[in-house]
């Protein structure tokens, strides 16, 4: 059955859009309706999703807010950048998004988005916040390992994660002496900040975590990090360490991403947060510089995507944002 999308906007403009919905012929749009309208659509129509291109913020937050209170519905909102995120998403709607670019990929991957809400299961909530039946929103958290030729490859990850709404936990093979030096490299390169983990920190989004020499870096429960000089092991920092460690405290709001590297460390460690419900990922053997951790995740049936290099960061984008719609 054809998703029910309710398009409602301020200005009669959403023509385009509802052609972009219906491409698939399994989102059915039927006519756009003003804020004015809307409850009334709602009531009328029953659609699985309400998709808003609001002209004023005000209009926006409102019709959020009353939706959410008295006709719950999972509500996407299409803005130019001039609404707050933030308002909206605490108002009731599940994401704020800007509108397709009017390339292909881009229109496949808002309809994609589109399908997603609308099976959303949101709740009447007197304040209009969407609650969903699942644990309250968790801060997602990326790990990143690698070893032979990681230190560039590593780079071009981070590259591709500007504005990521996650924590970046990383783990690469390394002379000791030289870990410091990868530190200031990277972040001269990567949009996101920095750092060599501490213990006991507690993980914020959108920076970079990098494991210290001689050490592990875990996650811990209440999103902390721990370093641990246990258990000892050929490679420390491990891959295997962080991605279990990863899978037990992060579980299905995580993903894993082992890249370029000799050996197999990190395998066992993304197996079990595949098993936990973890987006895990590693690199092709074409993209690769020595295809061994990668290869013994992808044999071990511990990858479920394996991908070339510069498409590893958009996969990492799209996993986080399914962990924030579906987390909340």
């Amino acid at each position: 059955m054809a998703v029910q999308a309710l398009v409602v906007e301020d200005d009669r403009s959403a023509t385009d859009l509802n052609r972009i919905l219906e491409a698939d012929r399994d989102i059915a749009t039927g006519s756009p309706c003003s804020f004015a309208r809307l409850s009334d659509e709602v009531r009328i129509r029953r659609p699985d999703i309400v998709v808003m291109l609001p002209d004023q913020q005000s209009h926006a937050l409102a019709a959020i807010e009353q939706l959410m209170a008295q006709q719950p519905v999972p509500i996407l909102v299409v803005g130019d950048g001039s609404l707050s995120r933030a308002q909206a998403i605490g108002a009731g709607a599940i994401e704020v998004v800007t509108k397709p670019a009017g390339d292909p990929a881009s229109e496949a991957a808002f309809r994609q988005l589109v399908r997603t809400v609308s099976s959303v299961n949101v709740i009447r909530h007197i304040r209009g916040r969407a609650r969903v039946g699942r644990p309250p929103r968790v801060l997602p958290v990326v790990g990143i390992a690698a070893s032979t030729g990681g230190p560039q490859a590593v780079i071009e990850v981070l590259r591709g994660l500007a504005d990521l709404r996650a924590a970046v936990m990383v783990v690469q093979h390394l002379h000791p002496d030289f870990i410091a030096t990868f530190r200031d490299w990277i972040e001269r390169d990567s949009p996101l900040p920095v750092e060599l983990a501490l213990n006991g920190t507690a993980l914020e989004p959108g920076r970079v975590y990098l494991a210290p020499p001689d050490v592990h870096l875990k996650l811990a429960a209440g999103r902390k990090t721990v370093l641990d000089p246990e258990p000892l092991t050929l490679h420390r920092p491990s891959a295997d360490v962080l991605f279990q460690s990863l899978a037990k405290h992060a579980g299905s709001n995580s993903v894993g991403v082992l890249l370029t590297g000799m050996g197999d460390d990190g395998a066992a460690g993304l197996l079990a947060m595949r098993s936990a419900g973890a987006t895990t990922i590693a690199q092709d053997e074409h993209s690769s510089i020595v295809y061994g951790m990668p290869q013994a995740a992808e044999r071990l049936g511990a990858a479920g995507k394996v991908l070339p290099l510069e498409q590893i960061a958009s996969a990492i984008v799209r996993a986080v944002r399914m962990v924030a719609l579906i987390g909340d």
